[in-house]
């Protein structure tokens, strides 16, 4: 059967407060049909903004932002967080940036529903491959419970002398609940203080990045 990814991930509430799954690299995602947004914990978020950086990701390519956003999961289970970021993705043979809350524990990052949509990510469950727009069917990576993955960084090297982003992916209601007007300064995400200095040594031999706010090039996710 092919379709849009929808999920035979494990339930997101399962993986709310997951340990760590080896399979899991610190590019990928969990596919997740079932969740509405795009989210991870605060560690694996700085994990995925270390590979960046240490694979020459321009810092000032994050985006930091306040915001007030609260989630409901499946087994009524609640959670809210006011941090989230406007991280790159090279994916689909794109170099795009999308918005991501930050929340606590250590849950993986999940993509849910909207921006898989938007992506145009095609699954087959039965054959368990995934294509891309324009690609080729290929076999999807698998976590250690079964979940489908996604590698945010897999087309990287194909955008290795780049800095421009062909889209910036917010959800619609963003300006509900994202504070854009203020950038927050990327040390009150990382608490590393190695990848702080890491990030500042890239960032002074960069040149710095528009914030969002002031770009009239993001697509409404839900």
């Amino acid at each position: 059967m092919v379709s849009p990814a929808t999920t035979k991930s494990p339930d997101s509430a399962e993986l709310l407060h997951d340990e760590d799954d080896s399979e899991l690299t610190s590019d990928t995602a969990v596919q997740d049909g079932g969740a509405a947004s795009f989210l991870g914990s605060k560690p694996k978020v700085v994990e995925y903004l270390r590979f960046l950086i240490e694979r020459g990701v321009n810092p000032n390519d994050f985006e930091v932002y306040r915001c007030n956003k609260g989630f409901k999961y499946g087994n009524s289970q609640r959670e809210s967080t006011d941090m989230c970021v406007v991280m790159p993705m090279f994916v689909a043979g794109k170099e795009i940036k999308a918005l991501c809350y930050v929340i606590g524990g250590n849950t993986p990052i999940l993509m849910g529903r909207p921006l898989l949509e938007r992506l145009g990510l095609g699954v087959d469950y039965d054959k368990q491959v995934m294509k891309w727009p324009g690609g080729q069917w290929k076999s999807v990576p698998l976590g250690s419970k079964g979940e489908y993955l996604v590698h945010l960084a897999e087309d990287l090297k194909k955008f290795a002398e780049e800095d421009v982003y062909e889209e910036i992916l917010l959800p619609e209601d963003a300006g509900d609940h994202v504070y854009l007007e203020e950038r927050v300064e990327l040390n009150e995400l990382i608490d590393d203080i190695d990848l702080v200095n890491m990030a500042v040594h890239v960032e002074c031999t960069s040149s710095p990045a528009s914030p969002t706010g002031t770009t009239d090039e993001g697509a409404g996710l839900e």
